[in-house]
């Protein structure tokens, strides 16, 4: 049996590194983001003329997202998507405060934020940080 030249496992180990990381994201994606996305979707990559949250925490069911969400807050929905090398797998959603069923306030050890749960859905959505306390803020207004 033949052995591998040393310069072949240098082209190799980029290529395999790749193709395990790509697997993962898609495996997070699945655990999780593709429950909201499947159902809230939107195009719309970056919303002009709201303030962008950038770096904050959140999950979905099992999944974990730490300093690696972009956020926004409007005046009807707030708006997420992951960043960096996240994006892959993870489009943006669009989550309308009219189909919000339950928004709870949530302490640990992440910091305040609040816990989402949509209509029709059962998977709950955690935020925390700046965002997550527009998100209360909001249903906190008379």
């Amino acid at each position: 049996m033949e052995r591998l030249p040393p310069w072949s496992l240098a082209l190799l180990f980029p290529l395999l590194f790749i193709a395990i990381w790509l697997f993962v994201i898609r495996v997070i994606a699945l655990a999780g983001w593709d429950h909201f996305a499947r159902r809230f979707r939107t195009d719309v990559d970056a919303v002009t003329g709201l303030p962008k949250h950038g770096g904050q925490t959140g999950s979905t069911g099992s999944q974990y997202y730490r300093h690696c969400l972009d956020a926004w807050v409007g005046a009807d929905a707030l708006y997420l998507r992951p960043s960096g090398l996240y994006r892959l797998f993870h489009p943006p959603i669009r989550l309308r405060f009219a189909e919000m069923a339950r928004v709870e306030p949530r302490a640990s050890m992440r910091g305040e934020g609040v816990r989402i749960i949509m209509a029709g859905s059962d998977k709950p959505l955690s935020l925390y940080g700046p965002a997550g306390l527009a998100v209360l803020k909001h249903f906190e207004r008379p």
